[in-house]
């Protein structure tokens, strides 16, 4: 796989101020103006002109013709990663002790799926394993991994 990484790191310092973070989840609820976004944000209009800029150059934004901003494609696919990032942050010592083993891409790549659940204490009971795999679509072989990841949580409760 071959990353542009100077581009990315471009594009990560674009979104690493919680108040951008902060617009941009604003915006893919409603459009707003500067003035709208400095109120609810309880931020400056100067602060939030500068920051609102910064993500139309960066093209996560634009303005329409009535002054509002609204996020982009790219910033609406941009915004979606943000449960993965903040997942894999809040579980770091979870991710650094232990490996995905040999859990497929396409259940990593889902791992914001995870983001504001609860953790659970137990094993998985049998009864609800079907109904948890036919609602979510998993593969058996993730039990395993739910199972370390229960045991894991548990340990560190």
């Amino acid at each position: 796989m071959s990353l542009n990484i100077e581009k990315i790191a471009g594009d990560f310092l674009e979104l690493s101020s919680e108040q951008i973070l902060e617009i941009l989840t604003n915006l893919a609820e409603k459009k707003f103006n500067v003035s709208k976004l400095a109120d609810i944000l309880d931020a400056t209009k100067p602060e939030v002109h500068r920051n609102v800029n910064r993500l139309v150059k960066a093209g996560l934004i634009i303005k329409d013709s009535d002054g509002n901003y609204t996020l982009t494609t790219y910033g609406k696919t941009a915004l979606m990663q943000i449960p993965t990032l903040s997942f894999i942050s809040e579980n770091k010592k979870y991710f650094t002790n232990h490996t995905l083993g040999n859990l497929e891409t396409k259940f990593i790549q889902r791992l914001e799926a995870l983001h504001d659940k609860k953790t659970i204490l137990e094993p998985i009971r049998e009864e609800w394993s079907g109904h948890i795999y036919s609602n979510f679509g998993l593969l058996s072989s993730l039990n395993g991994a739910l199972t370390t990841w229960a045991t894991i949580a548990g340990d560190e409760s």
